[in-house]
């Protein structure tokens, strides 16, 4: 699982994860939304270690000549306090990584692009343990690099967020707005509104009046489809494949990996938990538990569809109808703590909440539902209604004991 602060590392363990990626913005695709340091590094290796579980350090960036010296002092502090593995994908920062802190286990980003067996195979020689692949295999081309190279392990993304360029590196942000997404700034441009000029006669109906034509392949549409909000041409759905792990995983694959080191702790909690249930069912050999494509649907997406993992995407795999996220349920609040004699949860509001309200708290291993009777401000005083700008957390009426780090949503009417 992704984390992009120590909150939500600690909710990653606790909802299922078995490790967590994360990085400093300077040397990680995250720059903003990111509030990881060197001291939460060293944090989170302590932590996860205590649980059994392991921290990857991101240097994925492909850094220009004036960030070398950085780079290196990074690394520096990594082999000090040594987390489980680096992710690179630039090999002069894998050369940097050999000399300073030769004994690191490596993993080879997503960004290195790996789609054959033969650059597997290189990577392996270079002493990478782990190889993250490009998300433009198929499932076919994935077993047979595991068949060609069948003693490094393999890793997937399953889950989030997809950018349209190839593995996500991406020219486009940096000549439009001066952002390099390959140096974790990416201005998300795919997503914004693109207006189309000109309107030309189309076999497509009503719903696509509008059309590109490239130059060399005339009569050879692409269908643009707009409407009041604008065209949205390269906003790609977001990935899922919680009920395919089962196959993923006889294609050789032994590690999933989830994104979104920017999204919010109740997204954090909710898909982990999902996709630890459908790991444990699956090598449980119990049959696919159809709830749980309602769960990760529960929080912020773009609409789902399975990459390239089993055909190539098509127009229906693209989010024409605008930059909109779905959900099925709005993030109220996060448990800081439970007073068992008094029943009353302290909780940090991050949605508006009132009497009367029907809420459900998501644990790791359950889903509760409560109505709201009685809320009070942190000095005991009755209220009606809370709203998340206010910056104290409010007290909740809750008779059945829960925990600190429990999700409080609330369904969307």
């Amino acid at each position: 699982m992704p984390a992009g602060n120590i909150e939500k590392l600690i909710t990653a363990f606790r909802y299922g994860a078995d490790a967590c990626y994360l990085g400093m913005p300077d040397f990680s695709l995250r720059y903003r939304e990111n509030q990881i340091r060197e001291k939460d590094i060293k944090k989170a290796i302590i932590y996860a270690h205590k649980l059994n579980k392991k921290i990857y350090v991101t240097i994925n960036t492909y850094p220009h000549n004036e960030n070398l010296k950085n780079v290196i002092k990074h690394i520096k502090f990594l082999a000090r306090v040594k987390p489980d593995a680096i992710i690179f994908s630039d090999p002069g920062v894998y050369n940097l990584i050999k000399k300073y802190y030769p004994e690191a286990t490596l993993h080879l980003s997503v960004q290195a692009t790996a789609t054959n067996f033969e650059t597997v195979r290189f990577w392996q020689k270079q002493g990478v343990k782990k190889v993250i692949l490009a998300r433009e295999l198929s499932l076919t081309e994935i077993a047979q690099i595991h068949k060609q190279v069948p003693k490094i392990e393999l890793e997937c993304f399953v889950h989030g967020a997809i950018c349209m360029a190839y593995s996500g590196r991406c020219l486009l942000s940096n000549y439009l707005t001066g952002r390099d997404a390959n140096q974790g700034d990416c201005a998300h441009t795919c997503r914004w509104n693109y207006k189309i000029k000109k309107q030309c006669h189309s076999e497509y109906g009503e719903e696509s009046q509008y059309h590109l034509e490239e130059q060399l392949r005339p009569h050879e549409y692409f269908p643009i489809y707009e409407n009041d909000h604008g065209s949205h041409i390269l906003s790609s759905r977001d990935l899922c494949l919680i009920e395919h792990l089962d196959k993923i995983a006889s294609s050789g694959v032994i590690s999933f990996k989830i994104e979104g080191r920017a999204k919010n702790t109740s997204y954090i909690a909710t898909i982990a938990r999902a996709y630890r249930q459908a790991i444990d069912d699956f090598m449980a050999r119990k049959k696919f538990d159809k709830k749980l494509l309602r769960e990760v649907s529960a929080v912020s997406n773009r609409g789902f569809f399975t990459g390239f993992y089993f055909d190539k995407p098509n127009v229906a795999d693209q989010q024409l109808d605008g930059n909109r996220t779905e959900g099925t349920y709005d993030f109220i609040g996060v448990v800081k703590k439970y007073n068992k004699k008094t029943k009353l949860a302290t909780v940090e509001i991050k949605g508006q909440i009132k009497i009367g309200d029907n809420l459900e708290i998501l644990t790791p291993k359950d889903i509760y539902k409560i109505k709201i009777n009685e809320l009070f401000t942190n000095n005991y005083k009755l209220i009606t209604i809370y709203h998340p700008g206010l910056s104290k957390p409010v007290l909740i009426k809750i008779a059945k004991p829960i925990n600190p780090g429990d999700i409080i949503r609330k369904k969307i009417e």
